[in-house]
């Protein structure tokens, strides 16, 4: 799926501007983590390398990932109207590996993720508790509301024999 896909622009004037800029990264996907070595000394030298046809077997893809960010607007009439498409490409490359854990790990990651939900859920419900009490105590301190003790606004006197 890409950004660009199903974009449709129309405008019923004529002189209008459509600029898109392309922030370009160079990516590398990978099914086998153990290749990523070889990947990155093919990467470094293309053409030189003996294993360069590692990028047309069915383990490594070599591709480029992109974001679009889009400006239109009306222009003058002494502009040029158009599509506008300005590439910036990015100084790094992206190696994605997929790489497959097994039953443990999974089990461990949703553990943590459930101990997480779990913990937060705790403190929200600690600060719910928390702005309850500080809510009550203004209530009660508006007046006429009975106090700690049972004294009403602390206008009664104790006492002691």
């Amino acid at each position: 799926m890409n950004p660009l896909d199903n974009t449709i622009a129309t405008t019923e004037d004529h002189f209008y501007k459509y600029q898109y800029y392309l922030s370009v990264v160079p990516t590398i996907y990978t099914d086998d983590a153990s290749l990523l070595p070889l990947l990155e000394a093919v990467n470094r030298n293309p053409t030189a390398h003996p294993a360069k046809s590692v990028f047309h077997s069915s383990h490594a893809i070599k591709t480029n990932q992109y974001a679009v960010t889009s400006q239109s607007h009306k222009v003058a009439e002494n502009y040029i109207p158009g599509i506008f498409v300005k590439f910036d490409i990015e100084p790094v490359m992206l190696t994605v590996a997929e790489e497959w854990g097994g039953f443990f790990p999974l089990l461990v990651r949703l553990v943590n993720v459930v101990s997480g939900v779990m913990v937060a859920g705790g403190w929200c419900w600690q600060m719910f508790e928390w702005g309850m009490e500080v809510w009550g105590k203004r209530g009660r301190s508006r007046g006429g509301s009975m106090g700690v003790l049972g004294s009403f606004g602390g206008k009664e006197k104790m006492a002691f024999d």
